[in-house]
């Protein structure tokens, strides 16, 4: 897996970190989210984002295609942080619904909604035939 820092234009640096598309890259991509948090000083909100990149990343395992995906962690304005996972299925959108009372699965964008401020997904690539796309969640934190 690799992951880089690069400088933002908020002054913070963002978080990339590529790696399989396999349930074992939702723990690496916890420990990017607990990184990045604790080098901007935000530690008291690391597990709750942790959770919601977590939950994207199992549904980039669970629905997308593709041998990778890339997690990002980025504070793209001051009071905003922001965490999204691309994958390479542009056809495959997330979708909030609400899951049979014993589902076992099926909860994870409704816990998203829940937390996050705002949520959504982005296609990747131009013209009519985007080769993936990027599912993002954004969260208020203290500047």
């Amino acid at each position: 897996m690799t992951r880089i820092a690069q400088p933002r234009s908020t002054g913070y640096p963002g978080y990339t970190l590529t790696g399989a598309r396999d349930p074992k890259t939702a723990g690496a991509a916890r420990q990017l989210v607990r990184k990045a948090m604790a080098d901007w000083e935000l530690s008291s909100n690391a597990e709750t984002v942790a959770l919601i990149m977590s939950e994207l990343v199992t549904n980039a395992v669970r629905y997308a295609q593709g041998p990778k995906i890339r997690m990002t962690v980025n504070r793209p304005e001051l009071g905003t942080l922001q965490v999204a996972v691309l994958d390479w299925s542009p056809r495959r959108v997330p979708q909030l619904c609400t899951p049979a009372e014993d589902a076992l699965q099926g909860r994870g964008l409704l816990l998203i909604d829940a937390i996050a401020c705002r949520w959504g997904y982005d296609f990747m690539g131009t013209g009519l035939q985007p080769w993936g796309k990027r599912v993002w969640a954004e969260l208020e934190v203290a500047p």
